[in-house]
């Protein structure tokens, strides 16, 4: 095993089991047995994240779901994990979720920083990303069945919930084509290429694409496509008109 992968992974656990707690980077570097310097260098490699960062929308990301799962104070989640005082806790929360904690109604699932795995990690290891921002042609989404984002032959259409942009309503698998000819297809008009990410991982493909660009302010409709060809995918949304 790769030894400074193998202590990321240990930083991470660390992390975990300490989102209570008052943490720092110096913390993790130290159960870990690396210098501070030199552990947040490669962790920034691996993780494609900061190790300060990565506490914090962990953090964060974990007290919100607990903030919708019960009826707790918000300033009673600020001191569960580890925070100095409301103020500190709810400055990083609307940072992150663009709302103070206060004001949230409903539940944002990818809006959500998971934790990162051994598998993951592996995935951003051999990331290759180009990033892009042009339209593209009108297409027809035929639809070959309701997925996961685990087939490795097919692309994706991912549909949000109408009124959350940051809920996924249900996936289809399938394939876009310029012209209709499957009775079950979507016409995707105006799209925007946002990324390619040169990998065959789709379910990794959308998670590092909504942690890193998603933007549903940007965004026509509640759709997002995963084009798979080559080896790569394509990630495309509805373009707002300009």
């Amino acid at each position: 095993m790769n030894p400074m992968r193998d202590a990321v992974l240990r930083g991470i656990g660390f992390i975990e089991q300490n989102l209570h707690r008052d943490i720092g980077v110096c913390d993790v570097a130290n159960a870990v047995s690396y210098s501070q310097f030199y552990f947040s260098r490669e962790f920034s490699r691996a993780a494609h994240i900061s190790v300060y960062d990565y506490i914090l929308r962990r953090k964060i990301s974990e007290s919100y779901k607990d903030l919708f799962g019960g009826q707790e104070k918000i300033v009673d989640l600020a001191f569960r994990y580890g925070f100095g005082s409301h103020e500190v806790y709810t400055r990083a929360f609307k940072k992150m979720f663009g709302q103070n904690p206060s004001e949230v109604s409903v539940f944002r699932p990818l809006a959500v920083y998971e934790a990162v795995d051994g598998h993951y990690l592996d995935f951003l290891d051999e990331l290759r990303v180009e990033v892009f921002d042009n339209p593209v042609g009108d297409c027809w989404f035929e639809v070959n069945g309701v997925s996961d984002l685990s087939e490795p032959d097919s692309s994706f259409l991912v549909g949000l919930s109408k009124d959350n942009s940051y809920e996924c309503s249900c996936i289809f698998r399938g394939e876009p084509q310029v012209q209709k000819k499957a009775s079950l297809a979507f016409k995707l008009a105006g799209m925007n290429r946002k990324t390619r990410i040169y990998s065959d991982n789709a379910r990794f493909s959308f998670r590092y694409f909504l942690d890193s660009f998603y933007e549903p302010d940007e965004m026509a409709g509640n759709y997002i496509l995963l084009h798979k060809e080559n080896g790569s995918i394509d990630i495309l949304v509805p373009q707002v008109d300009q």
